[in-house]
């Protein structure tokens, strides 16, 4: 996790902090849009996080099931990119 640099009382923040500030925020919204995605095409991500427990054994299977499913949309990314060239 990046945290941004915060304003401290009193003080101005430097306009390289402000640059970084700025650079993360997109980076952050691109992340965020990409998991909306994810979620959207694949519901049971919804419910990941009620998923996940000390279990080891679950933990990796999850893990795996996640790798499969960013694979498969980028496969379908893939695949809807070809198409187009195609058609």
């Amino acid at each position: 996790m990046v945290w941004s640099f915060k304003k401290q009382s009193g003080k101005e923040i430097t306009e390289e902090h402000e640059r970084f500030n700025k650079l993360l925020s997109k980076v952050r919204m691109r992340s965020e849009h990409t998991i909306g995605i994810l979620k959207g095409r694949f519901p049971w991500l919804r419910s990941i996080r009620m998923k996940i427990t000390k279990n080891k054994r679950l933990l990796r299977g999850i893990l795996q099931m996640l790798d499969a499913t960013i694979i498969l949309h980028n496969m379908l990314l893939t695949f809807k990119e070809n198409m187009e060239i195609t058609d």
